[in-house]
């Protein structure tokens, strides 16, 4: 019976098995990223290789090459850093659902062409806050015309990717006071995109609030540069937090939540991931298969918050999901 799989499916069986090698060696180049910025993008592809790896450990149930079974290795490493996506750090049960914030992230991608499903999507929303990216002048024109239940608070519409905005319900909700108006700030000095920091009276407590969006990593330059990003950001977190600013950091990280980036930033900030306890959420690219997408656009708290719920929005024909998330303040 071996022989006879083998033999019918011998040149399938081996381009599977030879992508299971080149996955496994991933696997582990994918925690070198701080040796060269290619490895760092490894790091990002590791539901994918789960994918792949479970697939050749079935097959081989049929097949019975003893070789494939340490495949199992790769396979271990790359779940035991997923898996924690699943388990919540505090039970759900015992988190306070009133007066929750509700916050709405949506990366409208520049070059969107539906640009209606995304003002549709947004107005179909109650949320207390929602943060624009890649917001163009055209854009902007649309959302101030057309979304008519919330208004611009600050906004720095740009033709590149760079463009900002945040929005507030026109008849406030009640959940939260904006203290000040919100600022453009850039992280680290010298960036040029503008990042939009507020703070916010919530049950209570005054709230620091920042939309991030980091340097794609494209080449080593900008892989080093969104480092550095990363690390400001984290500075910035801990600075509030000793001020006695609990802090909410979400946007397009273009950056995954089980990447050694991710985790030394998280650990430097302070800080804790919304997604843990819901699952993998992918969000990039849109417009793939579930299984080919990965969670790029996040949100990071401080230990004084917890994830009440999370979801992921429905197609707005930009090549980002928008990400919403009900947030609460642990006693």
């Amino acid at each position: 019976m071996v022989n006879f799989w083998f033999s019918a499916f011998k040149p399938v069986i081996l381009t599977i098995e030879i992508l299971a090698v080149a996955v496994g060696l991933a696997t582990v180049f994918g925690f070198l990223g701080k040796l060269w910025w290619g490895f760092e993008l490894l790091d990002h592809l590791r539901l994918q290789y789960v994918w792949v790896l479970v697939l050749v450990l079935v097959m081989n149930a049929f097949v019975r090459h003893r070789w494939v079974w340490v495949l199992g290795i790769p396979l271990g490493l790359n779940l035991a850093l997923i898996l924690p996506l699943f388990w919540h750090p505090i039970s759900i049960k015992n988190l306070p659902t009133e007066n929750t914030l509700r916050i709405l992230h949506v990366n409208l991608d520049r070059d969107n062409s539906q640009f209606h499903r995304a003002i549709d999507y947004i107005r179909s929303q109650d949320v207390d806050i929602v943060f624009l990216q890649e917001v163009t002048p055209t854009g902007f024109d649309r959302l101030k015309s057309d979304l008519s239940q919330y208004r611009v608070i600050l906004s720095r519409p740009q033709t590149n990717s760079q463009g900002v905005a945040m929005l507030v319900p026109a008849t406030p909700s009640g959940a939260i006071e904006l203290l000040n108006p919100p600022e453009i700030i850039h992280l680290p000095d010298r960036s040029e995109r503008p990042l939009i920091t507020a703070t916010i009276r919530w049950q209570g407590r005054e709230v620091k609030v920042l939309s991030l969006h980091t340097t794609r990593p494209r080449n080593a330059g900008t892989s080093q540069f969104q480092q550095r990003e990363f690390d400001e950001v984290a500075r910035w977190s801990r600075q509030q937090q000793d001020n006695g600013y609990p802090v909410i950091i979400l946007g397009d990280f273009n950056n995954t939540p089980w990447s050694g980036r991710s985790r030394q930033f998280l650990r430097s900030g302070n800080l804790i991931d919304s997604q843990r306890g819901f699952g993998l959420q992918p969000t990039w690219m849109a417009g793939l298969p579930f299984p080919l997408q990965i969670s790029i656009d996040r949100c990071v708290y401080s230990r004084q918050i917890g994830t009440v719920n999370r979801k992921i929005g429905s197609a707005i024909g930009s090549d980002h999901s928008p990400l919403w998330v009900e947030l609460t303040q642990i006693p």
